[in-house]
């Protein structure tokens, strides 16, 4: 068992006893969080097969109900469109993961002016990448969104290897189009170097930048180490990243709420992955925020900064009580940091 390589097995067993003890799912966040976590510790100590299948993905399963997470969209969704320029009005957005497109939903809603003249959407489905939600189930919604709002939406979507990206692949067009990358959620799902030599998660990063040559790239992700650290590392990195999360929902639901029911559900269910997973058979691999900065940086990529309207709009968001109270935010080291207490939780950056 990989108890036996990474630490002494009486000590795991005592570990479970105590989070046993400690554990009711509808207790306080704390006896919650100890159900999830001992949850987590059986699965790796029985070594039982873990399928979490698509339904890992943070960008489209119950988002709304973590403010933290929530406003992330609405400081990417403000990034991608100040990227829109008079000279190329037209906003060409590539996504790795459309989802259920509820981002979209939100950026087409809160269209500013001036709009950009037209927009499209690819969902660039890449092999390497599971998607979290069927994309082309999603593109007649958003269409008819953009009707409404008086604006031409246009969606893709491509099917592809990361290795086969190019402009042509994707349908992008030099003189007419913005082109804006958005990874939100998605790079965390695709292995590196050390899961396997091919390094999907380079391979993607430098065709994007090579052959896509965005003008700009927003990277939304959760701010932990789940993917290289030593076991007992990635343990406590993921108790306190959840137990954050955890202390959020009881701010914001009840605790026989159904809704918090299942969303904690999903919350242990990423927690087994994290814990229980080695291997190519993990498949969420986050990474602290420092750690992002410099693989895209080795990938060819430099930091842009964020406009002053894209902070200004998350502070008014919060300002206005709608987001209720705990979160915290942030700017540091380039990125806007969103989180809970004194933990960061997720942070969005822009890239060229």
């Amino acid at each position: 068992m990989y108890w036996a390589e990474e630490g002494d097995p009486d000590f795991a067993s005592a570990v479970l006893a105590h989070l046993t003890s400690a554990a009711d799912p509808r207790g306080d966040p704390e006896q919650r969080l100890a159900h999830h976590m001992s949850s987590a510790l059986l699965s790796r100590l029985s070594a039982e097969p873990i399928d979490i299948g698509t339904s890992h993905s943070l960008q489209h399963h119950h988002h709304h109900a973590f403010p933290s997470f929530d406003l992330c969209f609405v400081a990417a969704n403000r990034a991608i469109l100040d990227s829109s320029s008079k000279a190329r009005p037209n906003l060409h957005i590539v996504d790795f993961d459309v989802g259920d497109g509820a981002q979209y939903v939100s950026l087409i809603e809160s269209l500013p002016h001036p709009r950009p003249s037209s927009i499209t959407i690819t969902a660039c489905a890449v092999s390497e990448l599971p998607q979290s939600h069927p994309p082309e189930t999603v593109g007649d919604r958003l269409v008819s969104l953009g009707e409404r709002a008086g604006v031409a939406v246009r969606f893709n979507v491509v099917r592809c290897k990361a290795s086969e990206l190019d402009r042509k692949v994707v349908g992008l067009n030099d003189e007419e189009e913005t082109v804006a990358v958005n990874f939100a959620y998605a790079l965390q799902r695709v292995a590196d170097e050390s899961v396997t030599t091919e390094n999907p998660r380079d391979v993607l990063l430098r065709r994007v930048r090579g052959e896509l040559r965005p003008d700009v790239v927003v990277l939304v992700e959760e701010n932990l180490n789940t993917n290289t650290a030593p076991f007992a590392v990635r343990f406590g990195e993921v108790m306190g990243h959840v137990g954050s999360v955890f202390g959020s929902l009881e701010a914001r639901m009840g605790r026989e709420s159904a809704e918090r029911e299942r969303v904690e559900e999903w919350l242990g269910m990423r927690a087994r992955d994290m814990v229980a997973a080695e291997g190519p058979n993990r498949v969420c691999r986050c990474e602290v925020f420092g750690k992002w900065r410099a693989r895209l940086g080795m990938a060819g990529y430099r930091q842009r900064q964020f406009g002053p309207g894209v902070a200004e709009s998350v502070r008014e968001r919060i300002g206005s009580g709608l987001v209720g109270p705990g979160l915290t935010f942030k700017e540091m080291d380039g990125g806007l940091c969103f989180g809970w207490g004194d933990r960061v939780l997720t942070v969005v950056s822009t890239w060229h």
